[in-house]
């Protein structure tokens, strides 16, 4: 999968319509939440005016492969030939694989910055009646056009939300330079380009993070907040991207998908499980 087109700031969803026009777009499906959609309604003006048909699916709220199936239906029931995902990770992982299950071009508006799904090809599965159980697929075939949001739409989410985003990220770090460490690796160009990237996004978050969370807290779209929304949502995914299984499979995401099977009710405290795990094998 190749990102065509990425824009991050104010303004910037109103290049949604020429890039569906320079695709000839006709028949658009956009798969959305609930409360994220409430919020991102009014800020996607050119729907009102869009000159494709428009279709519209609400997802169950799980990135499942019944979900996918749900999408994969209206995609071939209404001929649908570019799909926009406008939601949160869950959902773009969702959309992303409906897409590559369909081989349809797709778009995404992310709506918080609480990981770096918008970004990366892979999609976490979770089962229908399980949602603790999960593995990753590739979205590989999917045609992501682009990645485009907006810092005053994303600000207006859950603060816990980007919090956990932001220790997802610094974990990244610590589990890349835990297996980057060993002899045989650290001379691929590579791999040392997904070190350096992990590095960056752990420098500004542990310099910025408190400012930006603040600024969150009194919905001020400020440069901290927009540099770390950015890094958590799209420059961390060049982490894993540059760097595939030696940057990302390291103890923490293990840990933390193993105690969730066993202790569902430890979920809500995932992000924080595994910055604690990350900071444990270090």
């Amino acid at each position: 999968m190749v990102l065509s087109f990425y824009r991050y700031h104010e303004g910037a969803l109103a290049h949604i319509p020429e890039l569906l026009q320079e695709y000839q777009a006709k028949r658009l499906l956009i798969v959305h939440g609930s409360i994220s959609w409430q919020k991102a309604q009014p800020k996607l003006t050119f729907i009102n005016e869009a000159p494709q048909d428009v279709f519209y699916h609400q997802y169950t709220g799980e990135c499942s492969y019944y979900g996918a199936n749900l999408i994969k239906d209206q995609v071939e029931a209404h001929h649908i030939d570019f799909i926009i995902g406008v939601g949160g990770g869950k959902l773009t992982d969702l959309v992303g694989y409906a897409a590559h299950l369909t081989n349809t071009p797709f778009g995404v508006v992310p709506t918080l910055a609480s990981n770096c799904a918008p970004w990366t090809p892979l999609a976490v599965m979770y089962k229908r009646k399980t949602a603790n159980l999960k593995e990753c697929q590739s979205t590989s075939c999917g045609k992501q056009l682009f990645l485009i949001t907006d810092p005053t739409l994303v600000i207006d989410a859950p603060v816990s939300y980007f919090i956990a985003g932001l220790a997802d990220t610094l974990a990244k770090w610590y589990e890349s330079e835990t297996i980057l460490a060993q002899p045989q690796l650290q001379h691929e160009p590579f791999l040392q380009l997904a070190g350096y990237t992990a590095k960056l996004c752990e420098k500004a978050i542990v310099s910025q993070s408190k400012q930006a969370i603040q600024d969150m807290e009194e919905q001020k779209v400020t440069e901290e907040f927009i540099h770390l929304s950015e890094i958590v949502f799209a420059v961390a995914g060049l982490v894993g991207g540059l760097g595939d299984k030696y940057a990302r499979n390291a103890a923490a995401h293990a840990m933390h998908d193993a105690i969730s099977k066993y202790l569902p009710a430890s979920h809500q405290f995932c992000m924080v499980k595994k910055l604690l795990t990350a900071f444990f094998i270090n």
